[in-house]
């Protein structure tokens, strides 16, 4: 019986948690700065880029943007929940594109749709 119990408190925790979805930070973009943002602070604050370009002079990242408007990083390289965030509705889905100058200052930044 207390391992029914145990079984049973363990997969409704499962369930409860598999149904909330995780909230966007609505300042994870706000450090960027065309002009004053370098190379090395994007780094710092997003990680791996999802994508390069251009001897790395443009980096690309994948974002999703959940119901509460915030933003979410979708990590190119991790496994699990990251790519399934795109499956959840409401989840609206983005690359974000960073271009650099050659002295590794931040010249252009956009979001960019993703259909």
């Amino acid at each position: 019986m207390r391992h029914l119990i145990s079984s049973l408190v363990a997969a409704l925790s499962f369930a409860i948690l598999a149904c909330t979805t995780v909230p966007g930070d609505k300042t994870l973009l706000d450090f960027l700065g065309d002009g004053a943002t370098t190379r090395e602070t994007a780094l710092f604050k997003l990680g791996e880029p999802s994508g390069t370009f251009d001897r790395d002079r443009i980096l690309t990242y994948r974002i999703g943007s959940p119901k509460d408007g915030g933003y979410l990083l979708l990590h190119p390289h991790a496994a699990g929940t990251e790519y399934n965030w795109s499956a959840e509705p409401g989840v609206t889905l983005y690359s974000l594109v960073l271009v650099f100058d050659e002295k590794d200052i931040l010249v252009k930044h956009s979001l960019v749709r993703v259909r």
